[in-house]
Parts: structure tokens; C-alpha cells; sequence
């Protein structure tokens, strides 16, 4: 033995290396089961409705109006007829705020329904870049 090595220490080497290890398995464990950031979740505490039911109405051709939602969630249905899209709004992340678009034809095959998703989100970025 060493003089500057004594038994207290050469006892307590193991274990500090079996904690140090103990501690590593923990803190893998925590990230390995931890869930994975879905940008396409909902946000809590981000308003869906950013645009108004004029603006909506406007891009779908038809009056709208916001269902009761949640929040972060929004769902626009139309007043007039029943043959006319649906529309639902997802708020997905705060920064920076970005919003899913997703129009809901009656028919399945309505080839607007890309073209009025990409209005919808032209419009959301004007008032976004407005409001900076």
C-alpha cells in the first residue's frame, strides 16, 4: 500500500464507480424512454383560430363557422350546405408558431382541397409576419 492510499479509500472506489454506474443506467434509461417531440401534436395554450370564419369562408367558397373547440384544435363547418368542405386547424408549435391546414372535401375527389390548404397557410403567414 501506497502512503498516500489508505484501506478507507481503496473500500470506497467500488463503490463510487457501481454508483457512478447505477447513475449512467438511470439517466439513459430516462432519455431512451422518454417520449419523442411530435411536431404534428397539438400545442396546449396555442389558439388555433388565427384566421377569421370571413377569411375561411372566403378561401372554401362557402360561410363558415368555428365548431366548439378546444383551443388547439379548430374545426369550421359550413352554414350553407352539407356538400360543402370542412376545414380543421391544427396549432402545432410556438416557436416559431406554425399551424397545420387540412380541408376536408365532401367528395374524394375535389382538387381544390391542396390548393385552399396552401391559401389557408399563405394567409396565417402574412398575419404572423404582420404581427413581428
Amino acid at each position: 500500500m501506497s502512503p498516500t492510499t489508505s484501506t478507507y479509500d481503496s473500500e470506497i472506489s467500488p463503490l463510487r464507480a457501481a454508483g457512478a454506474i447505477a447513475l449512467l443506467v438511470v439517466v439513459f434509461s430516462v432519455f431512451a424512454f422518454a417520449p419523442a417531440h411530435d411536431r404534428n401534436k397539438p400545442i396546449a395554450g396555442l389558439a388555433c383560430s388565427v384566421l377569421s370564419e370571413n377569411e375561411i369562408s372566403g378561401v372554401l367558397g362557402a360561410p363558415m363557422q368555428l365548431t366548439p373547440t378546444t383551443g388547439n384544435v379548430c374545426r369550421y363547418i359550413s352554414t350553407a350546405s352539407y356538400t360543402s368542405p370542412s376545414l380543421i386547424v391544427v396549432a402545432r408549435s410556438t416557436q416559431p408558431r406554425t399551424y397545420a391546414f387540412h380541408v376536408v372535401p365532401q367528395t374524394s375527389n375535389d382538387p381544390n382541397a391542396a390548393a385552399q390548404e396552401a391559401r389557408l397557410s399563405h394567409l396565417v403567414q402574412k398575419q404572423l409576419a404582420a404581427t413581428r
